[in-house]
């Protein structure tokens, strides 16, 4: 009996001693809601507002929460990326394309769109800005040659809109 009494009390200090805490039904409801800010998580699963803070703190300095929100982490289908890189869509689409089950016009599709991420299609884009000297007036070319101005800048100035902006009211009020 004295035996078992001795062996208790060791056993007792060793847990008293060690790191390890229980999770409680509070604690864990922490490491299910836990998304980043341990303050909001603290409040919502349960803790007091006024020292939420302080309270989100300490837990995550447990090595048991720690772990558990972790290993929460690697295993939630939420937090791995839903975002395919590259590699993944073109994993994606080849295997489209090659399932014979998908219909022709699905299969046709995924092939076009690997050829595209792979850069095999160019859109061609041909851009032409042909302004002749001789479409400038004298006045222009001046204030070009002076340095006044870019052909570019009258270019856009020709095209340029004015719009008359009134106050309300009458011009006469003013």
């Amino acid at each position: 009996m004295i035996l078992i009494l001795i062996m208790y009390n060791k056993i007792v200090k060793k847990l008293r001693n060690s790191n390890l805490k229980k999770i409680t039904l509070k604690r864990q409801r922490f490491i299910d809601y836990y998304d980043g800010n341990a303050a909001e998580t603290a409040i919502k699963a349960g803790y007091k507002k006024k020292h939420a803070d302080i309270t989100g703190c300490k837990l995550l300095k447990i090595p048991e929460i720690k772990e558990a929100i972790k290993k929460r982490e690697e295993t939630n289908p939420a937090k791995i990326s839903n975002i395919l890189n590259r590699e993944g869509r073109q994993g994606f689409w080849t295997t489209v394309l090659n399932d014979p089950e998908v219909e022709m016009k699905d299969r046709l599709r995924a092939s076009e769109l690997l050829g595209r991420s792979c850069g095999d299609f160019f859109d061609r884009v041909k851009i032409e800005v042909g302004t002749a000297l001789d479409d400038f007036t004298p006045d222009e070319l001046s204030r070009i040659s002076a340095g006044e101005d870019t052909p570019a800048g009258i270019i856009a100035k020709r095209g340029a809109i004015e719009i008359e902006y009134k106050e309300n009211g009458n011009e006469n009020d003013r």
